[in-house]
Formats: C-alpha cells, structure tokens, sequence
C-alpha cells in the first residue's frame, strides 16, 4: 500500500524507536540477571509487555513533531530532510546516553532514573570523581559512540530507501491519510482503554521491586518524577489542621502562627544495663514518588 513519504517515516522511525527502547529493556534485564531470573514468567512478561507501552508512548512523543513540523516549507526540500535527520539523530543519540545513564544509577541507588539524580548532580566534582572511579567510563563511552554510529547509518538507510520513490497524492487524500495517522498515534500514546492514560504509577503494579523496575521507561520516569520535585508541603493545609495535629502527638505549648510543634519530653532516669541501641543511616535516599 503506497502512502505519502512524510507518513513512512513516521511509520519506520516509530518501529526503529520502540525496537530500541525495547532493546534497551532487554539489556537492563540482561545486566541485571541475577534479580531477573528471580522474577516468575508472569512477572517478567508483563513487565516487559507494560514497558512496551511505556515505549511506544514516548516513541509516538518522539515522532509527532516530525509529522506536525515537516510540511512546513520554511527550507527547500534537501535542506528540511537533512534537519530532521538531523533531529532523529539528535533524540536518538539522547536516548543512548539517558539509557546509559539510567543503568549506572540503577546499579548505584538500586532505582531507574528520576530526579533525584539532580540532586547527586550538585556535588558536581564529587558525584564525575565517583562515576570515573567506579564505573567503566571509556568503554562505556566507545559503546555509546558506537550504538550512535549505528543508529546514524539506520536513518541514512531509511531515507535512502525512500529516496528511490516517488509519492504523490491529492491534497484531501493526504490529508485524510495523516489524520488517521496522528489520531491512532495518540491512541497508542494514551496507552490505555479507559478513562485516563497511562501513567508512570502502573509500573508499579506489584510488591516486586524489580518487576515494578524493569517495567519504567526511565525517561518518561524522570520527566514524571521531576514534575513533582519542586512541591513541598500546603502552607494553608497545615494552618487548618494544626489543632488536630499538635494534639494527637501532645504538643502542650501551641503556636499556631509559627506552627511549632516543640514537645517537651522528660527524659527517663537511668538507662538499663542492657539496653539495645540501633543507629539506622541512610545515605542518598531522596526519591520523587
């Protein structure tokens, strides 16, 4: 079936993101093998079934600027295609690099990429010091430059491909053509059949840890977890409950206009010879969930 040429690269660069997203999930499962061959068959395919979607949310995310932007004829013809080859290039080589990313925090605080790595990232000196004494840093970046060579010469292929065509079509078929496209695109980005998307918060559908881990796109995840980064807590909400509050854990001196909550806690005298004493540190455990 022939179609206009701005919609089969859509098409191609829609399966060519998903294929390496997945990809890349496949890798992560693989790098982590000892905590993946404790997941059950279920477990692990419907992670990686839901981490399909998750995929194909953020390849539709990906490709829909190209399919809204490409038409536009601010350049001739060879100058627009060597842009947006430009742009797969540029996304593509991000993604590498975040998914890159994403597989040394795992290793290190045991979670997929989120904001939370912002705050690691202010210590800017300390946190490359410990990346560069504790992680392959050459090799990884011959691997990445590699996987981005490849991912190049993928995109040349395709419209190379294309370039042997020629694709002409009347301008209501076209444009009944690209409707039908951009509508299923969002569908496949809504993720879901029912009345609200799909959402960051699905991953986490079980008491496995990891089967909740392999199942995030961890891209979408930090873009989701950095929405929430910023919000502390409801200055009118604790006003309105301060009452509640500072009774039920027995504040006796209340001030409602500094909100204090200061208890004044009599220390009990003496300490039995066999007392128990348990110190808990936590170090880097900051999460925007």
């Amino acid at each position: 079936m022939k179609l206009p040429k701005r919609i089969i690269i859509s098409l191609y660069m829609l399966l060519v993101l998903t294929s390496a997203l997945t990809f890349f999930r496949l890798i992560f499962a693989t790098a982590f093998y000892n905590e993946t061959v404790n997941l059950s068959s279920e477990y692990f395919f419907k992670s990686i079934l839901l981490g399909v979607r998750f995929d194909l949310r953020l390849s539709v995310l990906m490709v829909l600027p190209y399919i809204f932007l490409s038409w536009i004829p601010i350049f001739n013809a060879q100058i627009r295609e060597k842009f947006w080859i430009l742009y797969w290039l540029i996304i593509g080589s991000f993604t590498i690099v975040c998914y890159s990313i994403d597989l040394g925090y795992y290793a290190y605080v045991d979670t997929r990429l989120d904001a939370s790595i912002i705050g690691l990232m202010k210590s800017f000196s300390i946190s490359m010091k410990m990346v560069w004494e504790s992680y392959p840093i050459i090799p990884g970046l011959i691997i990445i430059l590699s996987l981005i060579w490849a991912y190049f010469l993928l995109i040349k292929k395709v419209y190379a491909k294309l370039d042997k065509k020629s694709y002409s079509f009347p301008l209501i078929k076209s444009g009944a053509i690209h409707f039908f496209i951009v509508i299923s695109f969002l569908a496949i980005g809504y993720g879901k059949f029912s009345g609200y998307p799909l959402r960051w918060s699905d991953a986490f559908y079980s008491t496995n840890h990891f089967a909740n881990q392999l199942s995030i796109n961890p891209i979408l995840y930090f873009f989701n977890t950095y929405s929430f980064s910023s919000i502390g807590y409801d200055l009118d909400s604790v006003n309105q409950y301060y009452n509640t509050v500072a009774d039920y854990i027995g504040v006796t001196e209340k001030n409602i206009e500094k909100l204090s909550f200061n208890r004044n806690i009599a220390v009990a005298s003496g300490m039995p010879n066999n007392a128990n004493i348990i110190i808990i540190i936590l170090e880097t455990f900051p999460n925007y969930k």
